[in-house]
């Protein structure tokens, strides 16, 4: 009798499990990075930003403010003064609230 040829054999259970466990979590990897929090430093972006937003949240620290604004795929942050953070809270294009 011979015996069969291994090549030939249909991939064992394990093996599919394992490759569908990679690429479910080389999927879930890619979903996180691509949804990370990112810092936006230039006002006018920002506001640009805020038009395509579902929401803008406020959150006044002591010294600085912290404005939030969260998109479909993303959460947007800025930091401003206490001084002008009025002026660009007055420009965003999204529903505002206080933190």
């Amino acid at each position: 009798m011979v015996p069969p040829d291994p090549r030939n054999r249909p991939p064992s259970s394990m093996n599919m499990l394992r490759k569908r466990l990679y690429v479910r979590t080389r999927e879930a990897i890619q979903i996180c990075v691509r949804s990370m929090p990112a810092e936006v430093f230039d006002v006018d972006k920002f506001v640009e930003i805020s038009g395509r937003a579902d929401s803008c949240a406020v959150k006044r620290l002591k010294g600085i403010v912290k404005l939030k604004v969260r998109t479909g795929s993303r959460l947007y942050t800025l930091k401003v003064d206490p001084a002008k953070a009025q002026e660009v809270i007055s420009r965003l294009q999204c529903e505002v609230r206080e933190i």
